[in-house]
């Protein structure tokens, strides 16, 4: 694993500028051969499936500001639901939804309708966690379609 920083002398810094500045730059150099345990070169490619490599990769690699808030955009999770194929993934799309909205992320209704019609989708789906968007929906700033609650009442109703 690679760490790189660039040092900035202090006789360029402006005098109002801390006295150290340490930023991400690819002058510096300090190389470790350790790599952390779990991040072996493919091991996330063999065993996980796609869309966990791709939620944990773009946790991994986004810009953090100033704040502490990532910078999500509304297209990491319209790609999460696109790459969810599975019913245990689910978890993982609300899970990433939750994290996406707590980092201030403007997430629009047709995706989350999106979301929630790609979870109805399986069988035995999770009905709490489709349930608790519907009871938070003022809280999350989600409106529901009628499709979705259309859809969420055909399955439950099928689905005793």
């Amino acid at each position: 694993m690679i760490k790189k920083f660039i040092l900035t002398p202090l006789r360029l810094l402006p005098s109002h500028m801390p006295k150290y500045s340490l930023k991400s730059s690819l002058s510096f150099c300090f190389s470790t051969n350790q790599q952390p345990e779990g991040e072996a070169e493919g091991e996330l490619d063999k065993g996980a499936d796609r869309a966990a490599n791709f939620y944990r990769n773009s946790v991994r690699r986004i810009n953090i500001n100033d704040k502490g808030r990532g910078k999500f955009t509304e297209h990491h999770l319209v790609r999460l639901i696109k790459l969810t194929e599975h019913l245990d993934q689910t978890q993982l799309l609300f899970e990433a939804y939750y994290n996406y909205l707590g980092h201030f992320t403007v997430i629009s209704n047709s995706t989350v309708d999106k979301m929630l019609l790609k979870v109805l989708t399986f069988p035995n789906f999770p009905l709490s966690s489709v349930l608790e968007v519907y009871q938070n929906h003022n809280y999350l700033a989600y409106y529901p379609g009628y499709a979705v609650t259309k859809q969420l009442l055909v399955v439950s109703e099928s689905n005793p």
